[in-house]
Formats: C-alpha cells, sequence, structure tokens
C-alpha cells in the first residue's frame, strides 16, 4: 500500500505543475481599489506577493479568504502571501464581514469562474457559487444592492448587473452555472434592472440621470458621505448606460432609460471635452445607431 501511495505523489505533483503551466493570467484590474485601500491601512505590512500569472496560487487565496456567507471582506490584497489563518484574527473589525461595498464580491467570482474554466478544479466553481448566492440572498426585497441605501457607486449594483447579465448570456466562463441557480440569478437580474429604471431622475416629466445612492423605501437620492452634496453622477450614469446598452432585444422602458441618459450627457457635457467614461457611452451609441 505504502509503494503505490509513494508512486502516485509524483504523479500528483507532475499533474498540478502542468495544470499551473497551462493557465493564462486573469485580469485582476477590479481588484485594484481594494489592494491600494489595504496599502493604506497597512502601510508597514512588507510580504511577498504573487505575480498575476500565478493563478491557482491567487484562487486559493480567494478560496482561504471567503467568508462563511459565501461573501469577501473588501479592502484585501488578494495576491499577497500570507498566512492567512494567522493574519485574520489580528486585523481591524471591518476585515471580519462581507462587503460590497469597493468595487467586491462580483470581481471574487469572475476570477474564480474563470480559474475554474482553466483548472477544472471544482473548489473553484464551489467557492464562485456561494459568492453568487450571497449576492441573491442580499439582494433587497426591492431589487437593489448596497450596505445602507440602493447603490451604484463603486460599481456595487453595475458590477453586479455585469456579472449576472454575462451569466444570462452563457459567457463561456459561467457556463457551469445550471438551474436552478440560473434561474435564481436571472429572477435576480430582472429585479435588479427594474429598480435601476426607476431610479432614473426626472426634470419636467423627462428623464434624464442617476444619482449614486437612493432610499430603499422611498427611493430619494442620498448623500454618499457626510461632506458630499446629491448631485447627477456622470460617472455612474456612463456604468448604468453601458450595462443597459448589452441587453439584447431592449424593453421600450430600456430604450427609453438609454437615450434619454444619453441626451443628458450631451447636454451635461462641457464645450470642448469629453471625459472617458462619456466617450465611451458615445461610441456604444454610435456602434448601435450609427450616428
Amino acid at each position: 500500500m505504502k509503494k503505490i501511495f509513494l508512486s502516485v505523489v509524483p504523479v500528483f505533483c507532475m499533474c498540478f505543475s502542468l495544470i499551473a503551466q497551462l493557465t493564462e493570467p486573469i485580469n485582476i484590474n477590479k481588484f485594484k481599489s481594494g489592494i491600494q485601500q489595504w496599502s493604506l491601512d497597512y502601510p508597514e505590512n512588507d510580504y511577498e506577493r504573487y505575480d498575476v500569472s500565478e493563478v491557482i496560487e491567487i484562487a486559493n487565496n480567494l478560496v482561504k479568504w471567503q467568508n462563511r456567507d459565501g461573501g469577501w471582506s473588501k479592502n484585501i490584497d488578494w495576491l499577497g502571501m500570507f498566512d492567512i489563518d494567522s493574519l485574520r484574527p489580528t486585523l481591524e473589525p471591518h476585515y471580519h464581514k462581507s462587503s460590497l461595498e469597493n468595487t467586491n464580491i462580483f470581481p471574487q467570482i469572475a476570477y474564480l469562474s474563470e480559474a475554474f474554466t482553466q483548472t477544472k478544479n471544482p473548489i473553484y466553481r464551489n467557492a464562485a457559487e456561494r459568492g453568487i448566492r450571497y449576492l441573491i440572498v442580499h439582494q433587497h426585497a426591492n431589487g437593489g444592492w448596497g450596505e445602507h441605501a440602493i447603490t451604484f457607486n463603486d460599481e456595487v449594483m453595475t458590477g453586479i448587473m455585469n456579472l449576472f447579465l454575462e451569466i444570462r448570456y452563457h459567457r463561456p466562463i459561467y457556463s457551469w452555472v445550471k438551474e436552478p441557480l440560473l434561474s435564481l440569478v436571472n429572477k435576480s437580474l430582472d429585479k435588479a434592472i427594474a429598480i435601476t429604471l426607476k431610479c432614473q431622475a426626472e426634470n419636467n416629466g423627462e428623464k434624464t440621470a442617476w444619482y449614486q445612492q437612493y432610499d430603499y423605501k422611498t427611493l430619494q437620492p442620498q448623500k454618499t458621505g457626510d461632506y458630499e452634496e446629491i448631485s447627477l453622477s456622470t460617472v455612474e450614469t456612463c456604468d448604468i448606460l453601458l450595462f443597459l446598452m448589452r441587453i439584447r432585444n431592449p424593453s421600450p422602458e430600456e430604450k427609453t432609460a438609454i437615450k434619454s441618459g444619453v441626451e443628458w450627457l450631451k447636454k451635461s457635457q462641457i464645450a470642448g471635452t469629453r471625459p472617458d467614461a462619456v466617450q465611451s457611452i458615445y461610441l456604444e451609441w454610435e456602434k448601435i445607431h450609427g450616428s
């Protein structure tokens, strides 16, 4: 029995090494904001980090950092070479709970799904599924997501909606999502789109743009900080419009929201300027309408 075990170990190691060599780097751009905040919270930390090409190691980190509820805490360096079990008890309280803030949770699901597609390791698929179920469970009854309000900044709403749209349209890295989970995702997405359309502001009866956050009950715009005024947001409006433009066979309501939002951007644009976010909208609009 011992001889058989010894003969299997080298084969296992060879297979693991081969899988690692065959993996392709996965985009980590959505992790950058959280990683930057980690470095601000713990500037004295000196540690080694995985290279973006070390997909298996990064995916393993995501699995280890995942909370019991299926979500992830915000503002962590997912590429850090940590003894996570020893590090976790030493962290500030907010590092012990899952959060949708600061571009979080949907990027981990995307990364793990792509890691599963490349390696076929079911641990990554299971962790991604737990993340999806976390999002479904933590969606407000009216369709919104956010810690204390329906939140469009930090890509809270649009990040999740884009993820669920890719699942709906069977992007290859999400081919593992089957029924009944797929139906739950689609139902959740429909609710999110509906509340997004309701949140679009109006001026003299005409729809315009979106604010960053809305009260869950009243749908009135909310402040995002003590020193910030409530105002329509170009960045969040662009994110929402780009999402809506990805919907195949949009409804009349969705078409109206898109057209109204684009018109608001045109009217609000400072002469001679075209920021990157607005430029993306115009390019997408021209692609659809040819002008």
